[in-house]
């Protein structure tokens, strides 16, 4: 029997929303941040279950907590990390962004998705745990953390380099990235991450001699121009992982034949040169098995009637883990030269990967398919970046899950109108709970059947 059967998970439901309604109400918006008010309401909740928390801050107006919830230490810890500051809200909002409004069955607010609800899973796992009293074999520790939105230089960067030490008393972590997606079929799919691209921005600028517009000419914009259409129309690398055949065997018991047949076969050529076609068709696809390249920035001349002395460009590039930086920043060189374009790197952070072959990411999918409304889970690769490459650094083995079912293309994170209904919020709580509570109460001896 489930240490939870005696659970009202409607009332955790009813209590979780309250609290996430006051969470929303505190203004993290980042820049500044000014999270102290935030984790000094986290901590007051967790002291009303005797759970004791510290304050570890480089700007103590921005400060990080750490709850621990004491076990028998025989295991090395389990984290839960979020973050508890928001983007801003900017325009477009039919309530207040921070007003913490309930309205039709949902919660409203800036932080909704990203990613103040899944810290509220996390303080209701950790204080369920700590009201039943229930024995475990490892600490479970609450980590909220400031200034996730522009880098974490206050935050988990700054942890993980001056506190590097304290986590070596973790081996996982469960922070944000996964999510369940509603497709469009009809179908619904559990998508915890496992990964994460990596981050490469390139400069591309050119130099010219200038004059009146009217005399025309191919200057630097026009040179500049040219290498990005040319990036753009080139069809990307595919890159079929482990994890990606996994996931294409998978879906071939839900297909008919013959493509049941192709997927489960996800080695053979005509397998790949399929996948291969698809992912450069579709968009969602493309994301996940390739590095994307967006130019996020292009700057040329200052008025309308004079051809422009320079042209600078910056390009977004999401690098794979599969793909190596060295080889990405060739192709966008081996384009920009034909054009005399000179590229510069100005930020780069590496992809990053855990294994899913491990005891813990084995919890989390049992728990999904037992609690969430589709068996169908499958490790995903996330295409932003997330908090959780700083702890995969430290050797710490990290997946990212927000346990709720998002429409395909229509959750508005870092959108207008961010928002969670109350009932995902109670299914979230309670797979959080089930997934903390096993993975913090078995021995990794008893997990692989040792």
């Amino acid at each position: 029997m489930s240490v939870f059967a005696d659970i009202d998970w409607r009332e955790v439901g009813r209590e979780a929303g309250e609290v996430l309604a006051e969470y929303l109400r505190i203004d993290t918006t980042n820049p500044p941040g000014n999270e102290r008010a935030a984790m000094e309401f986290l901590a007051a909740l967790l002291a009303r279950d005797g759970v004791e928390s510290e304050l570890l801050a480089q700007d103590p107006a921005r400060p990080n907590l750490l709850a621990r919830l004491r076990g028998a230490g025989r295991e090395p810890a389990l984290v839960l990390l979020h973050h508890a500051d928001v983007v801003p809200a900017g325009p477009g909002w039919s309530v207040e962004p921070f007003a913490g409004v309930e309205r039709d069955g949902w919660l409203w607010g800036r932080g909704a998705l990203d990613c103040k609800s899944l810290g509220v899973m996390h303080l209701f796992a950790l204080r369920l745990l700590a009201r039943l009293e229930v024995p475990l074999e490892r600490e479970v520790w609450l980590l909220s953390v400031s200034d996730e939105e522009r880098g974490g230089g206050a935050g988990a960067q700054w942890l993980c380099r001056e506190h590097a030490g304290l986590f070596s008393e973790a081996s996982d972590l469960l922070g944000e990235g996964g999510v369940g997606l509603q497709m469009p079929n009809g179908e619904s799919l559990w998508l915890p991450s496992y990964a994460e691209k990596g981050i490469l921005w390139l400069e591309l600028s050119a130099q010219g001699g200038g004059g009146h517009a009217a005399l025309g000419g191919s200057g630097p914009a026009e040179r500049v121009a040219r290498v990005l259409a040319r990036l753009s129309e080139k069809a990307p690398e595919v890159f079929i992982t482990p994890e990606a055949e996994r996931n294409l065997r998978s879906l071939a018991g839900r297909a008919r034949f013959p493509l049941s047949l192709l997927l489960s076969r996800p080695r053979s050529p005509l397998t790949r040169r399929l996948v291969r076609s698809a992912a450069r068709k579709n968009e969602w696809a493309r994301t996940l098995m390739c590095t994307t390249m967006a130019v996020t920035s292009l700057e040329a001349g200052a008025a309308e009637n004079q051809l422009p002395t320079s042209c600078r460009a910056i390009l977004d590039c999401r690098l794979h883990p599969a793909d190596r930086r060295e080889a990405c920043l060739a192709r966008v060189a081996e384009e920009a030269s034909r054009e005399g374009v000179t590229v510069r790197e100005t930020l780069y952070a590496p992809p990053s990967r855990s294994p899913v072959d491990t005891p813990l990411f084995s919890i989390l999918t049992e728990t999904l398919r037992r609690l969430g409304p589709t068996p169908h889970v499958a490790p995903a690769l996330f295409p932003g970046t997330t908090d959780n490459r700083f702890f995969r650094e430290l050797g710490l083995c990290c997946y990212g899950l927000l346990p709720v079912m998002l429409p395909f293309g229509q959750h508005e994170v870092h959108g207008p109108d961010e928002r969670i209904e109350r009932s995902q919020l109670e299914r979230g709580c309670r797979i959080m709970a089930e997934i903390v509570h096993a993975a913090a109460t078995a021995r990794r001896s008893q997990e692989s059947g040792a």
